[in-house]
């Protein structure tokens, strides 16, 4: 919601929250790693891309398989950037 309303301190704060609330939920990971894409800062999004995709997930759905597929595809993709520079 703050997200889309132009709020993203207060989105990453709620995402946070939620994080610590069940750290069992990938969403509010998910939601967070997403956010920090967007504002362009990759070394949060390296370390959430990280936990989500170290996450124990209870049920492996369509939701927390692609998440995790994601955030692996992106984590590829900075380690290949590293490697050629």
């Amino acid at each position: 919601y703050y997200q889309r309303i132009g709020l993203p301190h207060e989105a990453e704060r709620a995402y946070r929250t939620a994080s610590d609330m069940v750290p069992t939920r990938i969403m509010p990971l998910y939601k967070l790693w997403r956010l920090y894409r967007l504002r362009a800062d990759t070394v949060r999004a390296v370390d959430t891309a990280r936990r989500l995709v170290a996450q124990p997930v209870k049920v492996n759905n369509s939701l927390s398989i692609n998440a995790k597929r994601q955030a692996r595809e992106f984590l590829d993709q900075i380690t290949e950037k590293q490697q050629h520079e």
